[in-house]
């Protein structure tokens, strides 16, 4: 299998989920690149030439239409979720903040007139910078405020699908632990799809409600009610088990010391 850590994502390096379209591709790169442009960026130069260079690289592979199929089939074809892309909840803040100033005039005069696309953004926000940031992106720049709603909820889904797999229910789990900030869980989550796969989906969250027994069990009630119950029984089990090994190992001291007979 492709190691996880060092393949080339050119989705990632623009900060976009997996089988994005074009017209999204086209949009973040254009606002990531005007906002490593020499004469707006004002951090370290080597690092904003080095930014703008990956931004090339990675546009140039997904505008060319046989590439990016091949890439985004290979993804498609990823049923168990290897192919997942890492899940890094400490953004770059810096050029969040940078690439949406490149855009903050158009979008404060479109809210104006859609003043719900803001409480959209804001709701990916709280997900992820960088969904958030391409959706202000693609309705700046291909002017498509009307579908927002669509867009956005896309978006998102495709960005759940991406760190965390094709699977409902992990995909529930997965934005409940980012909304309630336990990212740790959300990172481990990431961590246990990418090598395990979405079919030991139950094993892994099986690991998880036991690693964080308070919220990865309340996680299990809400999402995966039948997992929950079969999560209880296992624990009663093992804790009906321990009980009786105790009982029998406290009796048999009890003969031992002529205590009982």
């Amino acid at each position: 299998m492709e190691n996880i850590e060092t393949r080339f994502d050119p989705y990632e390096i623009l900060g976009l989920p997996h089988a994005t379209s074009m017209k999204l591709v086209r949009a973040a790169y254009k606002t990531l690149i005007r906002a490593y442009h020499p004469d707006v960026y004002r951090g370290n130069k080597e690092y904003g030439e080095l930014r703008l260079k990956e931004f090339v690289e990675a546009f140039a592979f997904l505008k060319d239409f046989k590439r990016k199929l091949e890439f985004d089939s290979k993804i498609t074809d990823d049923e168990e979720g290897f192919q997942s892309q890492g899940f890094k909840p400490k953004p770059n803040l810096y050029e969040f903040k940078n690439a949406t100033n490149v855009l903050r005039e158009d979008w404060e005069f479109a809210c104006d007139y859609h003043p719900e696309i803001q409480n959209f953004y804001l709701k990916l926000k709280k997900i992820d910078h960088n969904i958030a940031l391409a959706f202000m992106a693609l309705l700046v720049r291909e002017k498509c405020y009307d579908k927002a709603e669509k867009i956005s909820s896309d978006l998102e889904k495709k960005f759940l699908v991406s760190k965390f797999g094709d699977d409902p229910v992990l995909r529930k789990i997965a934005k409940h632990a980012i909304l309630e900030g336990e990212l740790a869980y959300a990172l481990q989550l990431n961590k246990a799809v990418r090598i395990l796969g979405i079919n030991s989906k139950y094993r892994i969250l099986f690991k998880l409600a036991k690693d964080y027994p308070g919220f990865g069990t309340e996680l299990l009630k809400k999402h995966a009610p039948s997992f929950y119950i079969k999560y209880m029984h296992s624990n009663a089990e093992t804790r009906e088990f321990w009980v009786v090994s105790i009982f029998i190992l406290l009796f048999a001291c009890l003969i031992l010391t002529g205590i009982i007979f």
